[in-house]
């Protein structure tokens, strides 16, 4: 496996690998992480799938063009949440759950996973589109334990068997010490940005190695270390500004 820590190689992403296994970025505010999902997400996008991005923070909705848009009140209703559903079957789509607490959050994306799990078992195999639910500040919906949590059972079937019917899952995260370790380790290609929180940089060394994570408090803007052992690439990268 080939290690850079300190010369940056173009931004890199394999559509194919995220099939298989989805993709997680994580980094401390400002890192680039958004503008690098924006590249992940156009890549996957012109490979043909449909993506659906959970963003409690509106970062999508203001910046990123895909013009379908679901809002969600604080007052959810199962009707609502269904209509949305169905509404997006056929089109790229922003959840925009910026005004919900915590708990409608999870309620939310847990009840959405099972309609498009179930959605898709219903598609002969042949002719199923490859999918992709992908959370923005993800340590909100799926802090650390809650792969284990009974009533976020449906985001975990997702996550862990979703690949037999062409979905996958992809987080975004402020904070690596905070998001469910596991939904991170499922990740077969992650980006780790800058960040000095000891928690996080602690998490990461896991992962990459100590050096590596310590590494990452001397990123700039823009950098990341790709890990994609699947493919035996681990390396320092640079991405790009992506705009609409």
């Amino acid at each position: 496996m080939t290690t850079s820590l300190t010369l940056s190689s173009p931004f890199q992403f394999s559509t194919a690998e995220a099939a298989k296994s989805g993709f997680s970025i994580s980094g401390t505010t400002g890192c680039g992480k958004t503008v690098t999902a924006f590249r992940c997400v156009r890549q996957l996008q012109e490979a043909g799938a449909t993506i659906f991005i959970f963003d409690p923070s509106q970062a999508w909705v203001e910046d990123y063009p895909i013009n379908y848009i679901v809002r969600f009140g604080q007052n959810l209703t199962d009707g609502a949440l269904s209509a949305g559903i169905n509404a997006v079957q056929v089109k790229d789509c922003i959840l925009d759950v910026s005004s919900l607490t915590t708990l409608q959050f999870q309620e939310v994306a847990d009840k959405f996973c099972w309609l498009l799990f179930n959605l898709q078992t219903r598609i002969p195999k042949e002719e199923r589109r490859q999918m992709y639910v992908i959370f923005e500040e993800a340590h909100i919906v799926l802090p650390e334990g809650s792969m284990k949590a009974k009533r976020l059972q449906n985001i975990v079937r997702l996550a862990t068997v979703g690949r037999n019917f062409k979905i996958r899952v992809g987080v975004i995260t402020q904070f690596a010490s905070m998001i469910d370790k596991s939904i991170i380790r499922f990740a077969g290609q992650r980006f780790f940005g800058w960040t000095d929180e000891y928690n996080d940089v602690t998490r990461i060394s896991t992962m990459i190695g100590k050096d590596a994570a310590e590494s990452l408090k001397y990123y700039k803007t823009g950098e990341f270390y790709y890990y994609c052992p699947a493919l035996s690439i681990e390396e320092k990268i640079k991405v790009e500004p992506f705009r609409k």
